[in-house]
C-alpha cells in the first residue's frame, strides 16, 4: 500500500453498549485490547474508528476514535427505526449507482460517512446470531451490517461465534446478513463447521482463535498491589479461583435476566456444595473473582452483577465467616482487565462460568475447569486439548455432582493439565494472530482490485493463506 493513505478500519457490533460502559465488560476487554494493539502493528498509521463506546481516557491510550453517534449503539425503538432509514436510503443509493445517476444526498450525515470512509468494517459481536443475541439488538445490528454492505464497504466478521441458530427468525437474518459479509472468522471449530454446513462449503469462513488468548497479563508488581489492596490474608497455596454469574444458575430463578440483585439460595444450591467439597475436601482456599463491572456517570467502575452474586454467595456459605474465615476471598475492587487476569494466572485452579474468565487461566497454563452456558465453551477449551474440563448448564443449571467430578479430575491431574495447555498454547496464539493477518489481506485486496472484494478474489486469497475452499 506503498504511498496509498493510510486504511480506515471500522470496528462495530452487538455489543455496542451505552455511552462510555464497553470497559465494565473484562470479558469484551479481554478481546478488544490485544484486537487494538495488533491492528496497530498490522497496519501502522491505520485510522480506527468505533462504535464501541470506551471512554475518552481508554481510547486515548490506544488511539481509537470512539464515534458519539447515539443510533449506532443504543438498542431503543428510535435507533431501530433510524437504523431501517438508513438502511432504505443506503439501498436507494446503491441502486441509483447502478443506474449511473447520482444521489449522494441519500446518504448524508455522520454515521454514513464513517462507513464510507472504513476500507473494513471489522464486526465485533461475539455470538453474532446465535443462542444469546436479543432480538432487539439482532435486528437493529442486521440493518447496520447491511447498510455497510450497500455502501461498498466489505464486512469482516472477526473473532466470531456464529450459530447455532435455533429459531426460523435468526435463520433468516443469518442468510440475509452472511450473504453478504466478505469473510467470518470463526473462533472455535464447532462455529466454522456449523457455519460452513449452514451456508454451503464455499462460504468464506476461517478458523481462528479468540484474542483474549494474546492479552499480557498486569505486571507482577501490579498483580502483587492490588492483591494487596485487598487485603488478602491467605493468598497462598492451595489456592482455587471461583466465578460465576447468572447465566450459570436456574434459569426459571433469574427473574427475567441475568443480572438479578438478590438470588433465592435454591438457585446458588450447587455452587455452595461445590464450594465447601473445595474447602472441606481438597482443604483449598478459594478465591472468589468477578468478571463483569458496572459504569456509572462519571465513566468510573462501580459493582456489577458479578459482585452481587458473589457477595450474597459468600455470606450465605459462611455466614460471618465463623466457620472458614479468611479462607474465602471476594475480589471486590474493581479493577482493569489485565490485573484480574494477572490474578488469576496466580491460581492453582481456576474453575470459571464466565467463557472468558476461563480463557484468562487457559492461556496462561492454569488448570481450567468452564462451566459452559453455551456450546462455545467446550470450542474455546478444545483450542488446548481441555475438552474433558468442561460442565454443562445448558438446561439452566449445572448440577454440582457433575461439576464436583470434573473439579476432582482437574486437581489430581493439575500438573499433568498445566503442561498440556503450556504445550498448545502457542499454536492457538497463531491462530488468534491470524485475524489481524486477515485485515491487512482484506484491505491490501480491496484496495488492489479498486475498492472491491469479488467472491473471486476472497477465494484465492483463501487459498493463498492456506484456507481452500470446498
Amino acid at each position: 500500500m506503498s504511498g496509498a493513505p493510510n486504511p480506515v478500519l471500522f470496528i462495530g457490533g452487538m455489543c455496542s453498549l451505552p455511552l462510555g460502559t464497553m470497559e465494565r465488560q473484562l470479558g469484551n476487554m479481554a478481546i478488544l485490547n490485544p484486537m487494538v494493539e495488533l491492528l496497530k502493528e498490522t497496519l501502522p498509521g491505520a485510522r480506527i474508528r468505533t462504535s464501541l463506546q470506551l471512554s475518552e481516557a481508554w481510547c486515548a491510550r490506544n488511539g481509537v476514535e470512539s464515534l458519539k453517534i447515539r443510533e449506532l449503539y443504543e438498542p431503543t425503538l428510535r435507533s431501530g427505526v433510524l437504523a431501517v432509514f438508513d438502511w432504505a436510503r443506503s439501498a436507494l443509493w446503491r441502486t441509483a449507482r447502478r443506474l449511473g445517476l447520482r444521489a449522494d444526498f441519500l446518504i448524508r450525515g455522520p454515521k454514513m460517512d464513517a462507513l464510507r470512509e472504513a476500507d473494513l468494517y471489522l464486526d465485533f459481536s461475539g455470538d453474532t446470531f446465535g443462542f444469546m443475541a436479543d432480538a432487539r439488538h439482532l435486528l437493529k445490528h442486521t440493518f447496520d451490517l447491511m447498510t455497510a454492505y450497500n455502501l461498498g464497504t466489505p464486512i469482516y466478521m472477526i473473532a466470531q461465534s456464529p450459530g447455532p441458530f435455533p429459531t426460523a427468525y435468526r435463520r433468516f437474518l443469518a442468510r440475509r446478513v452472511f450473504r453478504r459479509v466478505a469473510l467470518v472468522a470463526a473462533r472455535e471449530n464447532e462455529a466454522y463447521r456449523g457455519l460452513r454446513e449452514f451456508m454451503g462449503p464455499a462460504f468464506p469462513v476461517v478458523k481462528t482463535a479468540c484474542t483474549a488468548f494474546l492479552l499480557r497479563p498486569a505486571s507482577a508488581d501490579q498483580v502483587d498491589a492490588a492483591i494487596r489492596a485487598e487485603n488478602f490474608a491467605r493468598f497462598e497455596s492451595p489456592l482455587i479461583g471461583l466465578n460465576f454469574t447468572g447465566f450459570n444458575l436456574v434459569k426459571s430463578m433469574a427473574g427475567g435476566g441475568k443480572y438479578r440483585e438478590e438470588w433465592p439460595e435454591e438457585a446458588l444450591q450447587p455452587m455452595l456444595e461445590t464450594a465447601r467439597f473445595l474447602l472441606d475436601e481438597l482443604k483449598a482456599n478459594v478465591v472468589l473473582i468477578p468478571h463483569v463491572y458496572r459504569v456509572n456517570e462519571r465513566g468510573e467502575f462501580i459493582k456489577g452483577p458479578d459482585t452481587k452474586v458473589l457477595e450474597q454467595f459468600k455470606r450465605v456459605l459462611d455466614p460471618g465467616g465463623r466457620q472458614y474465615g479468611d479462607r474465602v476471598m471476594l475480589f471486590e475492587g474493581m479493577h482493569e482487565v489485565d490485573v484480574v487476569k494477572g490474578v488469576i494466572g496466580r491460581l492453582d485452579l481456576f474453575i470459571s462460568g464466565r467463557l472468558h474468565a476461563g480463557v484468562a487461566g487457559l492461556s496462561q497454563a492454569v488448570p481450567t475447569v468452564m462451566i459452559a452456558y453455551g456450546p462455545k465453551h467446550r470450542g474455546f477449551a478444545a483450542h488446548v486439548g481441555q475438552e474433558s474440563r468442561v460442565a454443562e448448564c445448558l438446561q439452566g443449571r449445572v448440577e454440582s455432582d457433575e461439576l464436583i467430578a470434573v473439579i476432582r479430575r482437574a486437581w489430581r491431574d493439575r500438573a499433568r493439565i498445566s503442561a498440556e495447555i503450556a504445550a498448545k498454547l502457542p499454536e492457538t496464539r497463531r491462530k488468534a494472530r491470524q485475524n489481524l493477518m486477515f485485515v491487512k489481506a482484506l484491505v491490501e485486496a480491496r484496495r488492489a482490485h479498486g475498492g472491491t472484494l469479488p467472491p473471486a478474489v476472497i477465494a484465492a486469497l483463501l487459498e493463498s493463506h492456506g484456507e481452500p475452499q470446498d
